[in-house]
């Protein structure tokens, strides 16, 4: 019994479950979350490629007017944004709130989302890594003199003085 439950513990340690954060997202849209119509929500990652995602549900409701400046679209999809933080990878998810009915073509806001999260694995020879094209200048003219890092007391603009 304890050579199998080793061996199990083995298992669970060896090959670790890749999609802990994996699941089902659900978020109700309050008028204060909508900024330029959209409403973007952050989802940490185990790893910095970009996850799978399937809308599940949506409930739209009529709404009267929309911003003036917003271009709706027929059909409905979520955009996505990878980025890091402090190194830990994590997903922007950009969901657009007004949208049109395509059966009445009437104006409708979103009220309700659920959507599956799935985390694609990482290849070790990512293509896209590889071929990525370097943009630094040959020659530059902050290439030349003495550097110094100074520490600032607070964020924000500062004013050095030549002294």
């Amino acid at each position: 019994m304890k050579v199998i439950l080793k061996f199990f513990v083995a298992i669970i340690f060896i090959f670790p479950v890749f999609n802990a954060n994996a699941g089902s997202y659900s978020y109700h849209v309050s008028a204060s979350d909508i900024h330029n119509g959209y409403v973007q929500k952050k989802i940490w990652l185990e790893n910095d490629a970009l996850p799978e995602v399937k809308i599940i549900s949506s409930a739209f409701a009529p709404c009267d007017s929309i911003p003036s400046k917003l271009k709706l679209a027929l059909s409905f999809h979520l955009d996505l944004s990878v980025g890091k933080e402090r190194k830990k990878p994590f997903v922007l998810v950009d969901i657009p709130v007004y949208n049109i009915d395509p059966g009445t073509k009437q104006n409708v806001r979103l009220t309700d989302i659920t959507f599956d999260l799935t985390e694609v694995p990482k290849m070790p020879g990512n293509i896209a890594l590889k071929t990525a094209k370097k943009t630094t200048a040959a020659n530059s003219i902050l290439n030349t003199g003495t550097w110094y890092k100074i520490a600032v007391p607070a964020t924000g603009l500062c004013k050095i003085d030549f002294a």
